[in-house]
């Protein structure tokens, strides 16, 4: 009973280790657009404001792109 198993763990084991793992489609470019502002004297880089604003058309776009 022992020996059978063991023997169907290995070929659990081994059928899990041959499986291709699905390919996922590429992340969306997310381009860059770096805003400066000074808060209390420190200069505060943002390159990704522009994602901020939900109703524009770049980030509605992009938000469908990273949710396809």
């Amino acid at each position: 009973m022992r020996k059978i198993a063991i023997t169907l763990l290995l070929l659990t084991l081994t059928a899990c280790a041959t499986t291709p793992l699905p390919s996922k489609p590429p992340l969306p470019t997310t381009e860059v657009k770096p805003v400066t502002e000074t808060i209390q004297g420190v200069a505060i880089t943002d390159p990704y404001r522009w994602l901020e604003d939900q109703n524009s058309p770049e980030t509605r776009d992009w938000i469908n792109r990273e949710n396809a």
